[in-house]
C-alpha cells in the first residue's frame, strides 16, 4: 500500500512538473505558436495598465476616484483640476464588480477618496470579467490579494495566467517601464488615457441584443456600495454616451436604468446620470465613436464638456470641504 501511494504521489508530481513547465514555455514564442491557447504576459499594451497600476501603488489621498470598464477611461482627470481636486482614473478593460472589489480592497485605504464615480455599463454585470482579471494579473507590481478575485472569476485562463506570472515574476526586469505615448494613445499621471483612434468610415451594424446580469455581480456591486456608504464616501453612478446603433438595438436598457435608479432610491448612491438622456436633443454622431460604445478623442472631449458641469455642484462641495 505504501509503495502504491508513493507511485501515485510520484506520478502526480511529474504531472504537476509537466504542467508548470508547459505553462512557463508558453512565454517562448516558437513553442507558444504550437499551442492552442497562448497565455501571454505582455505588459502595458496600449491600455497603459502597467503604468496605471504602478502609479496606483504609490498614490495616496485623492479627492475623486473613477472606476468601471474601459468606457470610464474617457473621463479626463485633468478636468477636476479646475476645482483644485485630485482625481485618479482606475477604470480598466471589461472591469466588472468582481475586479472593482479587488481594486477597492487594494487601494481604497490609501486613496482615501471623498467621491467615487462609477461607470455602470450593463455588459460588465453579464459576465465575470475574465479579461479584466487577466489584465490585472499581468500588470500587477505588488500582486497580493488576488486569490478571492480568482475564485470569483472562475476561469482556468485566469488561474493559469496567475500561476505563470507568479512563477516568472522573480525573473522579471524590475526596472521595466512602458512608454507613456503610442500612435493611438497617451497616458497622463492620474490613470487617464487619451485615445487617438478614428471612427470607421462606415459604422458597424449590429443585431438586437440584451444583457442579463449575473446575480453574483449585482450582489458584489451592492455590497461594495454599502461599504462605501459605511465609510461616508458618496457614489455617483454614470452611464456614458453610446452610439445610436447601441441605443437602438439594446432591448432591455430600461430594465437596467430602473435597476440603477433603484440603487439611488435605496440610498446606496447619490445619483444616476444617464448621459444618453443628458445628450438628448444634442447631436451625437457616429464620428464620435470608434466602435459601438467607445468614444473617439473628439467624442471624449464632448463628453467631458458635459460631464464636469453636470457634477459641478458636487465638486464645489468637495472643494469647499478641503
Amino acid at each position: 500500500m505504501k509503495k502504491f501511494i508513493t507511485k501515485i504521489l510520484g506520478f502526480g508530481f511529474l504531472i504537476l512538473l509537466l504542467f508548470l513547465t508547459t505553462l512557463a514555455a508558453t512565454e517562448i514564442e516558437t513553442i507558444a505558436d504550437l499551442l492552442p491557447n497562448k497565455i501571454s504576459l505582455k505588459k502595458g499594451t496600449t491600455s497603459h495598465q502597467w503604468t496605471r497600476q504602478g502609479e496606483a501603488d504609490s498614490t495616496q489621498n485623492i479627492d475623486v476616484l473613477i472606476v468601471g470598464s474601459s468606457l470610464a477611461q474617457s473621463i479626463d482627470i485633468r478636468r477636476f483640476q479646475k476645482f483644485k481636486l485630485r482625481a485618479f482614473n482606475l477604470a480598466s478593460g471589461s472591469q466588472s464588480p468582481i475586479q472593482t472589489r479587488y481594486l477597492f480592497d487594494r487601494y481604497l485605504d490609501s486613496f482615501n477618496p471623498k467621491l467615487v464615480i462609477w461607470d455602470v455599463h450593463p455588459y460588465v454585470f453579464a459576465n465575470r470579467g475574465v479579461e479584466s482579471t487577466v489584465d490585472l494579473i499581468i500588470n500587477c507590481h505588488d500582486c497580493g490579494g488576488m486569490i478571492s478575485m480568482l475564485f470569483q472569476t472562475k476561469s482556468d485562463l485566469a488561474w493559469n495566467t496567475y500561476i505563470k506570472r507568479m512563477m516568472l515574476k522573480p525573473f522579471e526586469d524590475q526596472e521595466f517601464t512602458f512608454p507613456r505615448e503610442s500612435e493611438i494613445s497617451k497616458y497622463y499621471f492620474g490613470g487617464f488615457m487619451e485615445v487617438y483612434v478614428d471612427a470607421p468610415e462606415s459604422p458597424a451594424t449590429i443585431d438586437s441584443f440584451g444583457y442579463e446580469g449575473l446575480q453574483v455581480q449585482k450582489e458584489i456591486f451592492e455590497s461594495e456600495l454599502k461599504e462605501l456608504k459605511k465609510r461616508s464616501i458618496p457614489v455617483l453612478l454614470v452611464y456614458s454616451p453610446k452610439s445610436d446603433g447601441f441605443i437602438q438595438n439594446f432591448q432591455n436598457q430600461q430594465e437596467w436604468f430602473d435597476y440603477y435608479e433603484s440603487i439611488v432610491n435605496q440610498g446606496l448612491a447619490e445619483d444616476f446620470l444617464n448621459f444618453n438622456e443628458i445628450f438628448a436633443g444634442q447631436q451625437i454622431s457616429a464620428a464620435n465613436f470608434y466602435d459601438i460604445a467607445h468614444l473617439t478623442h473628439e467624442g471624449a472631449e464632448g463628453y467631458n464638456k458635459v460631464l464636469i458641469p453636470s457634477l459641478s455642484a458636487r465638486l464645489e462641495e468637495l472643494k469647499q470641504s478641503d
